[in-house]
């Protein structure tokens, strides 16, 4: 074998071995990213849970005033939402958060978030789907 094809295997070979190592760490990279948004949604959604328990604590009871009855609301963490009127006090989920979250979630009168939405404005987009069983995200993929 001459010594100019012999050149041309090992550079081929070295290219291969760095567009695997390329590929690979693309891969890795686009996998810590997905679990990054994932636990940053998880966190936001124990954010929004926290708040809603708050506000009905604070008000000390155990449904919302809005929404009321059989009726849901969707919230991004913005005030006038989910609240709770006790005597001449109006508590507010949105007082306990720390400012507009990345997801629309839907609330019942007990507080429950039954559904969440990650395309709004400046939501989560597709690297999270809500999870209807178990009313939490999933990674998506």
């Amino acid at each position: 074998m001459s010594k100019g094809k012999l050149i041309g295997i090992i550079v081929g070979v070295v290219c291969i071995v760095v567009i695997i190592i390329v590929v690979a760490t693309l891969q890795e990279a686009a996998d810590y990213e997905t679990a990054r948004l994932f636990t940053e949604a998880t966190t936001e959604l124990h954010q929004a849970q926290t708040a809603i328990i708050a506000c009905m604590a604070d008000g000390e009871t155990g449904l919302l005033t809005t929404p009321s009855g059989d009726a849901t609301v969707d919230w991004s963490g913005e005030a006038g939402v989910i609240t709770v009127v006790s005597g001449n006090t109006t508590y507010d989920a949105a007082d306990y958060v720390y400012g507009p979250f990345r997801a629309e979630y839907t609330v019942t009168d007990d507080g429950t978030i039954t559904d969440g939405n990650p395309d709004i404005d400046g939501g989560w987009g597709s690297s999270i789907v809500w999870n209807p069983a178990d009313n939490c995200w999933n990674s998506a993929g």
